[in-house]
């Protein structure tokens, strides 16, 4: 689900919501899609039956002097309500980032957290916010990003590293938490102990990770 799409009308734009039938049966297809189409007025209802390989889309870079700004999270069930009501609000003001809301849950609910580096299986979903435009424009909207964040904090967790714009130690301990990071950080150092693969959401070897962590408690105030 889409809210205040700058290329929509921003806090004025629609909700844009966006479902992955897994099947060829129209009828069913249909039957599924049906709530969604009472929950207001539908303004465009556009269904369309494509490859797999077809949903996802390419990503794209900004044009020259354009900068992005995103950032996300993740809901548990217990959360859902007050996260939503706080995306609502934000996305219906003046200045509103671009707010994403995805379902998780169902397939990717049946794995446990700690079987692949994707540590958040249990959560309901996830959201994420994005401010884009001229640098002077996005720096303007940072304060009321962080604003909006920290309302968000007490209801969300961890994050996403592919909608992420930042990759701070604090980004990728949120996308790779706790034991995740351990075993990512022993995987780095069996194949790539020097860490030349590191112009990512890096994952440093065990060593290194952990004189950092040492590093960083010795200088804590």
């Amino acid at each position: 689900m889409e809210l205040a799409n700058p290329f929509a009308g921003g806090p004025d734009a629609p909700v844009a919501v966006g479902v992955v039938f897994d099947g060829d049966d129209t009828d069913l297809a249909a039957e599924a899609l049906d709530p969604i189409r009472a929950l207001g007025t539908v303004l465009a209802d556009d269904v369309a039956l494509v490859p797999y390989g077809e949903v996802l889309v390419d990503g794209v870079l900004p044009p020259l002097g354009v900068r992005f700004v995103s950032r996300n999270a993740f809901v548990d069930r217990a959360g859902v309500d007050e996260v939503v009501r706080v995306l609502a609000d934000a996305a219906t003001s003046p200045g509103a980032p671009a707010v994403s809301v995805r379902s998780i849950g169902g397939a990717v609910s049946r794995i446990a957290d700690d079987a692949t580096a994707y540590a958040h299986r249990g959560a309901e979903l996830m959201v994420a916010t994005t401010v884009g435009g001229p640098p002077p424009m996005v720096e303007a909207a940072v304060p009321g990003l962080d604003s909006l964040w920290a309302t968000l904090a007490p209801h969300v967790r961890g994050s996403y590293a592919n909608f992420l714009t930042a990759a701070t130690e604090g980004d990728v301990s949120a996308s790779y938490p706790g034991a995740t990071y351990e075993r990512l950080a022993q995987v780095k150092r069996r194949y790539d102990p020097g860490n030349l693969f590191a112009r990512n959401h890096n994952v440093r070897p065990a060593e290194e990770h952990r004189a950092a962590r040492r590093e960083a408690s010795e200088v804590a105030p």
